[in-house]
């Protein structure tokens, strides 16, 4: 399903030259049990456009390894402030898109959001594949 959701990524945004795609760093539970991460996939697909590399970049890393599944939306919140940090080497002088699967209550990609904007990147956008509803 990869190639269709690049696919689809491709035809729906129009980026540009200076983005950074930034996936939302997975738990290593669910790493361990896929036996890769599926972002990190998607964007190693993404990063070639007719031959043309788009930017990819784990900036964020995960910290802890709290399961949001099922949480409420408050205790979503308070795990997800806890849950990332920034690599060392981190640029906040580019334009980052955060990638992630799905969107339940947003408290995970906010809170990698707010953290990069708290060390300094201007422009953090976000692109998840599916909403749950």
């Amino acid at each position: 399903m990869a190639d269709v959701f690049v696919e689809l990524i491709l035809q729906t945004f129009d980026f540009d030259n200076d983005a950074v795609f930034v996936p939302l760093p997975t738990i290593s539970k669910h790493v361990r049990e896929r036996g890769f991460g599926h972002i990190e996939y998607l964007l190693r697909r993404l990063s070639w456009d007719d031959g043309q590399r788009l930017a990819c970049a784990k900036v964020l890393k995960r910290v802890n390894s709290t399961v949001q599944v099922g949480s409420s939306s408050e205790k979503r919140k308070t795990q997800a402030a806890k849950a990332y940090e920034l690599v060392k080497n981190f640029n906040p002088n580019k334009h980052f898109i955060l990638v992630d699967d799905v969107w339940t209550t947003g408290s995970s990609m906010l809170a990698a959001a707010q953290k990069m904007r708290s060390q300094g990147a201007q422009k953090v956008d976000i692109l998840v594949i599916t909403k749950t509803v």
